[in-house]
């Protein structure tokens, strides 16, 4: 089932909230907040808040708030019936950079068509919606909120016998919905395993192909924990209070780069109260091998990592998608060259990043392109502030070849063989900060002590060199180094590490 039929009740429309909200009636006690996290491959998507109130006329009220990859605030009123069986109405605002929409869906008692309006600034309409059952079952888009009370139904119910079939809605459109219980089982979040109870949703609609499944978790005791779906996750924080582990936000956002336009992930600290000083930035480089802007190919979400931690010490970062490769010829190089300016271009002109304080970082071949994108940013007027090498290639791509061999049939190879990364490193004068491990199978680590000295007898003397004895390609603790050794890492850098490059980015721009 895709995912814009089950998820389009909470971004349906744009436009100017005039809705009011009443989080719970005079008199009435609502129960403490849940906060959840929410996460997809490695990266943050933000937070969602979920509160239940019993109000006077014996109504149940779902109601909460959250933050969307930074920029997008959602608030959201779900009313049922007491016992949970049927939906009376749901209330959401959604507000963008750009503007603001509300939009409200009320229920008939014995079913048919809701009725839906949506208010904008501009407009003020009402779209066609499908017919749904009276007990229906709301579905919305990464709302917690959505799946409190269909977890609070199944609390009293045994995962192991059951097995119903139940209506849903998305809003405008009917659903169908399974509900599987599945044997008791444990998850892992945030480093600390979990008991949890599990629930299958398997979520139809006759226009859509695929069903889209959902794995609903609770607490031993039947409180709602989390959900997991298409590799997004949402957990409860474990506390009532706002969660510390809301510590950075990320904006998914694209940029041209020369003949192609690049997804790119933007991952700084939470806003302030009051209006913070642009920050310092670091832009991450990726090779050509490196297909996703996570760099989570091994399973590590090594650069969706290394966002996080520097989010968390005030500096804010973007990653992005390298271009295909398809039909790449012997100017594929440069066209990573071209793509990290344009990059570059795009993170200084954020207003969250101070444009005289960006570093670039490139990991593995990704720092092969880092002299030559420093020199063309310095020759334009806008120099960075300076380069850190995470294991990064410095030798020729054929030295690494030879060395290490790569994919024959890549279409890049033509192009990495021929690159000297050196080139253009000998008129750049930039603090360097090189972070090594000395069991790197992928990139030896004479690729450091190389550059250290070619730098150093250029007369370059501000370059800092740092092997870790234990450490693989991703900087990770590891016994052998190997790649066949990736799989059973935890998935994190070794202590210190995205400290170390967090305080060098604070050196180069003080």
């Amino acid at each position: 089932m895709s995912r814009s039929r089950l998820f389009v009740a909470l971004f349906v429309a744009t436009g100017l909230l005039s809705l009011p909200f009443t989080a719970a009636a005079a008199g009435e006690a609502a129960q403490d907040s849940t906060y959840f996290i929410m996460e997809s491959q490695g990266a943050s998507l933000g937070w969602m808040s979920v509160q239940k109130t019993m109000l006077e006329d014996g109504t149940a009220r779902y109601h909460g708030s959250g933050v969307l990859q930074s920029t997008i605030n959602v608030r959201w009123e779900l009313d049922l019936t007491g016992d949970l069986t049927r939906l009376l109405c749901i209330r959401s605002v959604v507000t963008t950079p750009e503007q603001e929409s509300s939009t409200i869906t009320t229920f008939k008692e014995g079913g048919g068509e809701p009725e839906m309006k949506v208010k904008t600034k501009d407009y003020d309409y009402s779209p066609k919606t499908e017919k749904v059952h009276a007990s229906a079952v709301f579905v919305g888009r990464m709302l917690a909120v959505a799946l409190a009370p269909l977890s609070d139904r199944l609390a009293g119910e045994d995962p192991k016998t059951l097995d119903i079939n139940l209506h849903a809605t998305n809003g405008p459109a009917a659903l169908g919905l399974r509900v599987e219980g599945k044997p008791n089982s444990r998850v892992t979040v945030r480093g600390e395993e979990m008991p949890v109870r599990t629930f299958l949703l398997t979520v139809t609609h006759p226009e859509d192909p695929e069903p889209t499944e959902v794995l609903l978790y609770q607490r031993p005791d039947g409180t709602f924990f989390g959900l997991e779906s298409g590799g997004m996750t949402m957990f409860a924080t474990g506390g009532t209070d706002a969660p510390p582990e809301a510590t950075y936000f990320s904006n998914n956002l694209s940029f041209a780069g020369g003949d192609s336009t690049l997804a790119a992930t933007l991952t700084t600290p939470p806003p302030a109260e009051a209006a913070p000083d642009p920050a310092a930035a670091v832009l991450m480089l990726s090779g050509p091998a490196r297909v996703t802007r996570h760099g989570n190919d091994t399973g590590f979400a090594f650069f969706a990592h290394l966002a996080q931690g520097l989010a968390e010490s005030g500096v804010v970062s973007l990653r992005y998608d390298r271009r295909s490769d398809e039909g790449a010829g012997p100017e594929f190089m440069s066209l990573l060259v071209a793509d990290a300016l344009a990059a570059l271009e795009a993170l200084r002109a954020r207003p969250e990043v101070d444009p005289a304080k960006v570093l670039l970082l490139g990991h593995g071949a990704g720092a092969m392109v880092l002299g030559e994108v420093a020199a063309q940013a310095e020759a334009a007027g806008a120099p960075v502030a300076g380069l850190v090498y995470l294991a990064g290639v410095t030798v020729t791509g054929s030295e690494l070849h030879a060395a290490v061999p790569q994919p024959a049939d890549a279409p890049w190879l033509e192009s990495f063989l021929a690159y000297d990364p050196r080139a253009a490193l000998q008129e750049v004068r930039l603090p360097m900060l090189l972070l090594y491990g000395a069991l790197d199978a992928e990139v030896p680590l004479d690729n450091a002590t190389g550059l250290k000295t070619f730098m150093n007898e250029a007369g370059h003397m501000s370059v800092s060199y740092t092997p870790g004895k234990s450490l693989n390609h991703y900087l990770q603790k590891a016994e052998t180094g190997a790649v066949e050794e990736y799989a059973d890492l935890e998935p994190a850098c070794a202590k210190g590490i995205v400290k170390r490059v967090a305080s060098f980015a604070g050196y180069c721009t003080r």
